[in-house]
C-alpha cells in the first residue's frame, strides 16, 4: 500500500486512560477504554484519526452509540442540537431569543469595590447591594440600582443609573477620557426644589425688583420699599398680597 494511501486505516493499540484524545494526530483507529477523562463523558469507544493537509481530524464513536467531534469546550455529538439561552431551534433552525433573555438572564452584576468609571462596555448592569455600592467609587448615590451603558461615539459612552427605591435616575457621559458630572433627572416623583431652578420658595424668602435704577425687595410679609402703600389707580406701584390679608 502506498504511503499516502488511506483507503484503509490501520488499527492501533488501545490508548491509555491518561491519554488526551484531542492531541492524537497519527492517522489510525484507536480503542479507548472506559475512564479516559478526555473522552466524552469518559465513555469507552473508538477514536478515529483522519489525515488532513493542515491538521488531523478526530472522530470518537462512543459506547453509547453516538459519534462525537471535538469542540473547544469538549465534544459534541453529531446531530446534537445546542440550545441558545435555553431555547431550542424551531423547525426552520431559527432560535428565538426574547427580551427577558437579555434583560433578565444577561444582566451583569456589579461587585463590591467596583469603580463605575471602568464600566464602559455597552450593556446592562446591576448593583444588588447597598453595602457593595458603599465600597465602590463614582456612584451618583452609594445605593443599589441598575445601570445602562450605551455607546455614543467611537470613544464615548453614556451611563444611566437608576436607584432601586424612589426611581431616582442619574446620567453622565464619557468622551475622550473625561467623565462629566452625574446629572439628576427630574420627573413627577423627583421634582426640583425652588433653589434648583432659582425660584422663590413658597414658604418665604425675597426677590429683587428693579425700578428706576433702584432695587427693592419683596419679603414674605409684604412689599418693602417706595410705593408700598401708594394709591394703585394713580401710582405705578406693585400689588402685594400680604400673608393672611388681601
Amino acid at each position: 500500500m502506498a504511503e499516502d494511501f488511506y483507503g484503509a486505516l490501520m488499527m492501533r493499540r488501545a490508548l491509555p486512560t491518561t491519554q488526551d484524545l484531542k492531541v492524537v494526530t497519527a492517522p489510525g483507529i484507536y480503542p479507548v477504554d472506559v475512564g479516559n477523562t478526555s473522552a466524552p463523558s469518559s465513555l469507552a469507544g473508538t477514536l478515529i484519526t483522519l489525515p488532513l493537509t493542515s491538521a488531523a481530524k478526530l472522530l470518537f464513536i462512543g459506547s453509547d452509540g453516538n459519534t462525537y467531534k471535538p469542540i473547544t469546550s469538549g465534544w459534541q455529538a453529531f446531530g446534537e442540537v445546542k440550545k441558545v439561552n435555553g431555547h431550542l431551534p424551531d423547525a426552520s433552525g431559527t432560535v428565538t431569543v426574547t427580551s427577558p433573555d437579555i434583560f433578565q438572564d444577561q444582566v451583569i452584576g456589579i461587585g463590591s469595590m467596583s469603580d463605575l468609571n471602568t464600566y464602559q462596555t455597552p450593556g446592562l448592569y446591576y448593583q444588588p447591594s447597598i453595602a457593595q455600592a458603599q465600597t465602590g467609587a463614582n456612584y451618583p448615590e452609594t445605593n443599589a440600582g441598575s445601570m445602562e451603558v450605551l455607546r455614543t461615539t467611537d470613544n464615548g459612552v453614556v451611563q444611566t443609573y437608576k436607584i432601586y427605591m424612589g426611581a431616582r435616575t442619574y446620567s453622565r457621559t464619557l468622551y475622550t477620557g473625561n467623565w462629566s458630572e452625574w446629572s439628576k433627572v427630574y420627573d413627577t416623583a423627583n421634582k426640583p426644589t425652588a433653589a434648583d431652578v432659582g425660584a422663590l420658595p413658597i414658604t418665604g424668602g425675597s426677590v429683587d425688583y428693579l425700578s428706576s435704577k433702584t432695587y427693592y425687595s419683596v419679603e414674605d410679609d409684604g412689599w418693602h420699599g417706595a410705593g408700598g402703600f401708594a394709591w394703585q389707580l394713580e401710582t405705578d406701584a406693585p400689588f402685594v398680597k400680604k400673608r393672611g390679608f388681601l
